[in-house]
């Protein structure tokens, strides 16, 4: 946001931006950023449920899936 601020470059009417996974942090730039949201802790849980699983030789039978949100804001534009 700096560099184009600097360089007179206007979000979002010349440029938008997406964020992966800073939602917390998008939300306090101006304009606010929009972003990708992956559950990391949910992945997190199951990443050391599998890893326990291999340490004691238990079967890994997990089937899960991770649903990404996209959550917009007011540094994109819609084209």
């Amino acid at each position: 946001m700096q560099f184009f601020h600097e360089n007179n470059v206007s979000v979002p009417q010349q440029v938008s931006l997406v964020s992966f996974d800073s939602i917390d942090r998008c939300a306090s730039f101006y304009p606010t950023v929009s972003a990708v949201h992956f559950p990391i802790s949910k992945m997190a849980r199951v990443a050391v449920e599998v890893l326990i699983n291999l340490i004691e030789n238990k079967d890994i039978s997990i089937d899960c899936h991770f649903e990404p949100q996209l959550v917009i804001r007011h540094g994109d534009r819609v084209i």
